[in-house]
């Protein structure tokens, strides 16, 4: 799986999405320890393709969001000084790929301080506690 289509939105076009939530919650794993000045809530889905998620940010911080060039299913998202007196939520949509709603999907966000690597959050479609069982026996 490959992001593609990153797209930033306003309230009124993120107000406009008809957002499913997820069955299930995804889960969340920090590797290292990445900067809390930002984080990032995950909606749901835009049909198939598209997942909806935000980006928290405190005041006096800017934060650039792009797809990484090299890991296809993380996103990089760099902190710099900013000059916002007050926290700033964006409103964002991104290309999973056909029909990855019903897949087992992955994506992480890689956060760094400037060019400082701090951590990522990697989260993971949530599984129910009898979805592995089901698998044994089908």
């Amino acid at each position: 799986m490959a992001l593609s289509s990153l797209n930033e939105l306003s309230y009124t076009q993120w107000r406009g999405l008809n957002i499913t939530p997820f069955s299930i919650p995804p889960s969340v794993t920090p590797y290292g320890n990445p900067d809390n000045r930002i984080g990032v809530t995950l909606a749901g889905w835009v049909g198939t393709n598209l997942m909806a998620f935000t980006i928290t940010q405190q005041a006096m911080i800017n934060t650039n969001l792009r797809i990484d060039s090299v890991n296809g299913n993380t996103l990089d998202a760099t902190i710099n000084p900013g000059s916002n007196p007050n926290s700033l939520t964006t409103y964002w949509t991104i290309d999973m790929g056909q029909n990855a709603s019903g897949g087992n999907w992955q994506i992480s966000f890689q956060v760094d301080n400037g060019n400082v690597d701090t951590g990522k959050w990697v989260f993971v479609k949530g599984k129910g506690e009898d979805e592995d069982d089901l698998r044994k026996y089908t």
